[in-house]
C-alpha cells in the first residue's frame, strides 16, 4: 500500500497537464495533492473535469487524489478513464494494478485469451490491421502483375496469406475489444460496500459482493436498479448509484 502510495504521489505531482486553457487552475490542484489536501485537489480536478476538460494526466490525477483520500472506487473510475484515452498510460495502468491487487476488484476477462486480447493497445491492432492489408494486397498485385516475379511467385503468395492471416486476427482483435470493453457499456462499482443481488429489491438474496472498482458491464436499467453481467460469468441487480459508467463523464453535483 505504502509502495502505490508513492508511486501515486510521484506519477500525480510530475504529470503535464496537458490542459491548455486551465494550465494555472491545474498546478494549484496539483499544490493542493503536494500539501496533502487531497480533499481541496479533487474539487477542482473535478470541476476541470465538469467544464469539459479532457485529458489523461486530468483523469490520473484525480484517480490518485480519490485513492489518497480513501475513495478506491472512484480511484479505478478515473484511473479506467485516463486508460480510455491513452491506453499506454503507464503510470495508470500499474497505479490501477497496485490498487486491483489492495481491493480485489472483479474485471472481466483476467486470465486466458480475453485477458491478453483486452491489454493489447487498441493502437498497435489498428496498426497491423493497416500494414498487413496493405502488405497483402501488395504482394498479391505483384504476383499476378509482374512476370519479372514469376520463380518468387510461391514464396510471394505464401507471405501474402501470412499478411492476410495477420489482418483477420488484427480485425477480430478489435471487434472484440470494441464489443467487450466499450466504454458506454462497462460501469465500475463506487461505493465502498455494495452487492449484486438476484432481484431488483433490497430484500432479494445475494448474488455476489461487489468490492469497489469492480467492472460490470449494463444489460438494462429498471427504476433505480441495473441489471448487469458481472465476471465470473454472473449477473445480478444493482443499484445504480452505487456505481458509475466509465464513459461518459456525468458532472458531479
Amino acid at each position: 500500500m505504502r509502495r502505490f502510495a508513492f508511486i501515486c504521489m510521484i506519477s500525480a505531482v510530475f504529470a503535464a497537464p496537458g490542459i491548455a486553457s486551465d494550465d494555472a487552475t491545474f498546478a494549484e490542484a496539483n499544490r493542493q495533492f503536494e500539501n496533502g489536501n487531497f480533499e481541496s485537489a479533487i474539487q477542482i480536478y473535478s470541476d476541470l473535469a465538469d467544464s469539459g476538460n479532457v485529458s489523461p494526466d486530468l483523469y490520473h490525477n484525480l484517480g490518485t487524489a480519490f485513492y489518497r483520500s480513501g475513495d478506491p472506487g472512484s480511484a479505478a473510475l478515473w484511473l479506467r478513464r485516463a486508460l480510455l484515452f491513452d491506453d499506454q498510460f503507464h503510470e495508470a495502468r500499474q497505479s490501477l494494478t497496485f490498487l486491483s491487487r489492495e481491493t480485489g476488484l472483479l474485471e472481466f476477462d483476467r486470465d486466458g485469451v480475453g485477458q491478453f486480447l483486452r491489454d493489447l493497445p487498441r493502437s498497435l491492432l489498428r496498426w497491423a490491421f493497416g500494414i498487413s492489408v496493405w502488405i497483402s494486397a501488395i504482394l498479391f498485385t505483384i504476383c499476378f502483375v509482374s512476370n519479372r516475379l514469376r520463380p518468387l511467385r510461391g514464396a510471394l503468395i505464401s507471405v501474402g496469406i501470412l499478411g492476410s492471416m495477420l489482418a483477420i486476427a488484427s480485425g477480430l482483435g478489435l471487434y472484440y475489444q470494441k464489443h467487450h470493453f466499450q466504454a458506454d457499456a462497462l460501469h465500475l462499482v463506487t461505493a465502498p460496500t455494495s452487492l449484486a443481488r438476484t432481484a431488483p429489491a433490497l430484500s432479494a438474496k445475494k448474488v455476489i459482493d461487489l468490492p469497489p472498482g469492480s467492472e460490470l458491464r449494463l444489460l438494462e436499467a429498471s427504476g433505480e436498479w441495473f441489471y448487469v453481467e458481472i465476471p465470473d460469468q454472473l449477473r445480478g441487480w444493482i443499484r445504480k448509484d452505487y456505481c458509475e459508467p466509465i464513459w461518459p463523464i456525468t458532472k458531479t453535483d
